[in-house]
């Protein structure tokens, strides 16, 4: 499937000013990371039209939740920016970064690390 397929797909118009604005946040980007991110953009907005899981934490295995807990203790409370980092330079773990490939960099923007009750 082509990338104009997907943005067919997830409703952006093929008009130049449409897709200008659909790639724009992603051009500070590497071209490779580039294409990467707005596919994976383009494959979630998909997902949610076709009445994907609006939880954005729905649908991780209990080893993810597991790492992404570690990861977060283990970097303090600018964890997020420091995995988008580690996931750019594919750096992170590979439990991590499975769910960048799988979910996509944007699904960690919305993503909330529930706290665990302290027993």
């Amino acid at each position: 499937m082509t990338i104009g397929d997907l943005e067919r797909r997830a409703g952006i118009e093929q008009t130049p000013e449409a897709r200008a604005r659909f790639w724009k946040p992603f051009a500070h980007l590497e071209a490779r990371a580039m294409l990467d991110t707005g596919r994976e953009e383009l494959q979630r907005i998909i997902g949610e039209k076709a009445g994907g899981s609006a939880d954005p934490g729905d649908g991780l295995t209990v080893e993810e939740q597991e790492a992404l807990r570690a990861f977060a203790a283990e970097h303090g409370r600018c964890w997020k920016a420091e995995l988008r980092k580690q996931w750019m330079n594919a750096s992170a773990s590979p439990v991590l970064h499975s769910l960048r490939n799988r979910l996509g960099p944007s699904w960690l923007v919305r993503f909330r690390l529930d706290r665990r009750p302290k027993a």
